[in-house]
């Protein structure tokens, strides 16, 4: 069977012989928090972010925003000093409770313990807002993309 991409796979064992172990991914919930509960855990952790330089000299001279329009937007760094994601997400979970598992960015993790952290690479947080102004979702402009520069 090839795949497109110059590499080739043999079948050792038929389909139906194969057993296929589904791979887990921790999450808090199927749930989806409410808008109004989206919008006050991601400005939480907005709030506890901070704008890198290197963030903030990408959004002057490549995107050509102003100091105000990058205030005004909510933009900051996500993820860029990775020993403080765990502290931020147990200090939302302990002051949201278990709504702030059903808000996308934070997971539940399970290595020797579970612990509350967020998700995805470090890059610029852009919110994502609705029509009341409301930050209902968060994109991630990653530093390093490997899939696409957004997440």
């Amino acid at each position: 069977m090839t795949w497109g991409l110059g590499g080739y796979r043999h079948e050792l064992k038929a389909r139906e012989e194969r057993k296929v172990e589904p791979i887990l991914v921790p999450s808090g919930s199927a749930r989806k928090a409410s808008a109004k509960q989206l919008a006050a855990i991601y400005q939480a952790l907005l709030d506890e972010h901070t704008l890198t330089e290197q963030h903030q000299q990408h959004l002057l001279e490549v995107r050509e925003l102003s100091l105000e329009a990058i205030a005004a937007r909510g933009y900051k760094s996500w993820g860029s000093l990775p020993y403080q994601r765990t502290p931020i997400a147990q200090g939302i979970y302990e002051r949201f409770g278990v709504i702030a598992l059903d808000v996308p960015g934070l997971i539940v993790r399970k290595q020797k313990r579970e612990y509350v952290t967020l998700a995805g690479a470090p890059g610029i947080a852009i919110p994502v807002r609705n029509v009341k102004g409301r930050i209902v979702g968060m994109q991630i402009r990653v530093d390093q993309p490997k899939f696409g520069k957004y997440l």
